[in-house]
């Protein structure tokens, strides 16, 4: 604070002495203004509005006493850091600046004073204040900042908990997914061991979940093979090929054979590497899903196919009987027309009907086991041969 500019509050029940004062700092301190004030009541009331840079305060007034005055400046947060020099003339004693000191007081002054030394003290006290408000600003400002941050991080942590307690339920749902899926989920870490699998993959896997974890991706609890029922090369097998390519993998037909058992469950496997930002794989995604039922419709339906096949063979050649039959006849009934042979005509005529009769009769069954889908009334063994034996009746010609 520059001293042209100082504002200095004086509380003195003598007039003659706030006279004084008012001379010295005229004098002392040009341009500087000196409020007055004749008891602690009034000076308190200029005290606040006024915000003086020092306060010369009298020990000895009527009323309220000047270290009565100094406490209750030093008590009220708005005051206390302005700095307080008694000035005295009756109470100079050690026990009168004692309780000076005590009641706050930075400066204690006896009258008759010397001039230098009260502008000296004036000045540091003056100092002292700028100080002080410095600091209280200093630390107003660094209370703002204090607050101000404590907003920001009670606003981050409730917007943490809000994230962390989404993130929570986010996981609960994607847990009870995970567990509930059909399909056998299996995560690898980039080392290819295990550290999460589902219900389903224990199954599908014929091991438990907690024996599942840290377990390799070939580990002798199970075998996979390949579609042709063949042990799996070791670069064949799900992971390490996602390891090697990190590309993902789809519809990939495997076999598992279950620890302890000789029956195999067919699976697809679909998988994928989780990467990050450098490129390098943080984890792998493996899914199994069950196509055992759908193999063994196909292998059944292969068994049907083959079973058709033999069958359509065994009825072509069957039907092939009748049929030569029938063209054997008529070579006769020709030769007999020629002939005029009346008689071996009308055998030859009846044998030929007899035949594509009998052909008829299975064809008409062959038709109704197409439509019903299943055999009946089954033929008897070789019925065709049966007929072409019956169509010659033992005739050898």
């Amino acid at each position: 604070m520059e001293a042209n500019k100082l504002k200095l509050l004086a509380i003195d029940d003598n007039r003659d002495n706030l006279t004084s004062l008012k001379a010295v700092v005229t004098d002392r301190l040009p341009g500087a203004a000196l409020l007055t004030a004749m008891n602690g009541a009034r000076g308190l009331e200029l005290a606040m509005a006024e915000d003086p840079d020092v306060i010369l305060l009298d020990i000895v007034m009527p009323g309220m006493d000047g270290y009565a005055v100094c406490r209750k400046l030093k008590q009220d947060e708005r005051l206390q850091s302005i700095p307080v020099i008694f000035l005295t003339a009756l109470k100079t004693d050690q026990e009168s600046r004692i309780r000076a000191l005590d009641a706050g007081a930075e400066g204690f002054l006896s009258k008759p004073f010397d001039e230098a030394e009260l502008i000296a003290q004036v000045r540091a006290m003056a100092k002292i204040k700028a100080a002080n408000q410095y600091k209280r600003l200093e630390i107003e400002q660094l209370e703002a900042l204090v607050a101000e941050r404590t907003r920001e991080l009670e606003q981050e942590l409730a917007e943490r908990k809000q994230a962390e307690n989404a993130l929570r339920i986010s996981e609960e749902r994607y847990r009870n997914l995970l567990v509930n899926l059909e399909t056998g989920i299996v995560v690898h870490s980039p080392d290819t061991s295990i550290f999460m699998s589902n219900n389903r993959a224990s199954e599908l896997l014929g091991i438990s979940i907690d024996q599942m974890k840290g377990k390799a991706a070939i580990d002798p609890a199970w075998k996979f093979v390949s579609e042709a029922n063949t042990p799996l090369p070791l670069d064949e097998y799900p992971v390490n090929r996602i390891v090697s390519g990190k590309q993902p993998i789809k519809n990939h037909v495997l076999g598992i054979r279950q620890p302890g058992k000789n029956d195999i469950v067919w699976v697809t496997v679909n998988g994928f590497p989780v990467l990050d930002n450098s490129g390098e794989t943080t984890e792998i995604v493996i899914s199994f899903i069950d196509i055992t039922e759908r193999k063994q419709a196909e292998a059944a339906l292969q068994e049907k196919h083959d079973e058709l096949t033999r069958f359509n063979y065994s009825v072509s050649h069957d039907l092939r009987s009748p049929l030569v039959t029938i063209k054997t006849f008529l070579g006769y009934l020709e030769q007999d027309m020629a002939k005029a042979d009346t008689k071996n005509v009308a055998r030859d005529l009846g044998l030929i009907h007899t035949a594509a009769d009998k052909m008829n009769a299975l064809l008409e069954e062959l038709l109704d086991l197409s439509r019903i889908g299943r055999v009946v009334n089954p033929p008897v063994e070789a019925p065709l041969q049966k007929i072409a034996t019956d169509a010659l009746g033992g005739v050898n010609k």
